[in-house]
């Protein structure tokens, strides 16, 4: 638990509890799809080391990792022998995401209030991990084997649960946690611990966002939800309802960062 949570604790500011750990996973989502990019590009390195290796700081500042270090990994990354990859860091980086996707679970688990004899939820996600984690050996040393960064990288439903769709599930719930403790509406975006020049910011998104609308017909989609984290302004759309179809904007002063998912490569693209 954060120094932060904590602290609310023991002042009894139980009302801030929740959306001080909803920022912190909703954080923790963005740290954890930098690293998974991270290893899927280490991958496509060491099998075309003729290819420029992209160093991937751009993502990683977006995502709040201050760490450096991770620049190099990709450039780092090589292949050994037919089945083996090497890529440096390997285990702090498996750490750290697991450590993250706990942090994403600790929202869920403190807005989880079950009736007597019936099971926690929270424990089902801490259940779900741990039973992924169980069927995939955490790696010891920088030499892993490439169905590793498969397991942790795969987002295909149809090919049975994974990390990666576990990622995405919990995300999405966030989302609706987000949405559901909401204290304010700004022009339709469900927001919290947003400052008046903050709200200056989401009613120019959301402007934008009421004047495009109507093109998407009767498709659903684009719930907006905003808050505050730290320095940072967050704004999030959902876009529509397939797994991993959104857009996320981090504002700090006048630096705008956009981070878009999408499970469709050729959409992709084209954003």
């Amino acid at each position: 638990m954060s120094a932060k949570v904590e602290v609310l604790e023991e002042l009894g500011e139980s009302a801030l509890i929740l959306p001080a750990l909803i920022n912190r996973g909703l954080a923790a989502n963005d740290r954890i799809k930098y690293f998974l990019t991270l290893l899927h590009s280490a991958r496509d390195h060491a099998e075309h080391p003729d290819r420029a290796a992209p160093s991937l700081q751009t993502e990683r500042e977006a995502s709040g990792v201050d760490d450096v270090s991770f620049d190099a990994v990709i450039a780092g990354s090589t292949r050994d022998g037919d089945q083996g990859l090497h890529i440096p860091q390997a285990p702090h980086i498996h750490t750290l995401i697991v450590d993250d996707i706990r942090q994403m679970v600790e929202p869920l688990r403190a807005a989880s209030l079950p009736e007597a004899g019936e099971p926690d939820q929270s424990e089902t996600w801490s259940q779900r991990l741990d039973r992924l984690l169980a069927v995939m050996s955490p790696p010891e040393t920088d030499l892993v084997p490439a169905t590793y960064v498969d397991a942790l990288t795969r987002a295909d439903r149809e090919a049975g649960d994974g990390v990666h769709v576990l990622l995405m599930d919990l995300h999405r719930e966030l989302n609706r946690l987000q949405a559901r403790i909401a204290s304010e509406s700004v022009d339709g975006a469900q927001a919290y611990d947003i400052t008046d020049a903050d709200r200056v910011l989401v009613a120019a998104f959301m402007g934008g966002l009421n004047a495009t609308a109507p093109l998407k017909f009767d498709h659903p989609g684009l719930g907006t939800t905003a808050t505050r984290a730290g320095d940072r302004l967050v704004i999030q759309n959902d876009i529509g309802t397939t797994d991993a179809h959104v857009i996320v904007l981090h504002i700090v002063g006048l630096t705008l960062s956009v981070t878009y998912t999408d499970v469709h490569a050729a959409r992709l693209r084209f954003f």
